[in-house]
């Protein structure tokens, strides 16, 4: 079983918007999601939930694992950045690829990259 969360990060505290293009068409309101993961931190993640989930405080699904995982770091993030509360909701349609300091660190190695390599 997960550990008991704080009242701001409740269901009912808070009303469900959706994530992504809309709401979840299952009365549960859970969704497939497909996020992308370093393949060792996807190693961690299942080798964490493996060797936890048979406890009676943590969480036996790997669903349950992410969320609650998710929904400590999100805790942490609103304390630290917002006050405590939770950040206002992201547009329905966020950007894709890299972002633009992710563009500009990827040029400045390819730079250095091509540098090293000298004329042809």
């Amino acid at each position: 079983m997960a550990p008991p969360r704080r009242a701001s990060t409740s269901p009912a505290a808070r009303p469900a918007e959706p994530a992504g293009p809309g709401p979840s068409a299952r009365q549960s309101g859970y969704r497939q999601r497909s996020y992308y993961l370093h393949d060792e931190v996807a190693a961690r993640l299942r080798d964490t939930w493996w060797g936890t989930h048979q406890l009676p405080e943590c969480p036996t699904s790997m669903s349950d694992f992410v969320g609650l995982g998710v929904t400590l770091l999100c805790d942490l993030f609103e304390a630290e950045f917002n006050s405590g509360t939770p950040f206002p909701s992201a547009p329905a349609q966020v950007p894709r690829g890299p972002s633009i300091t992710g563009t500009a660190r990827q040029a400045t190695a390819m730079r250095a990259a091509w540098a090293k390599r000298g004329p042809d």
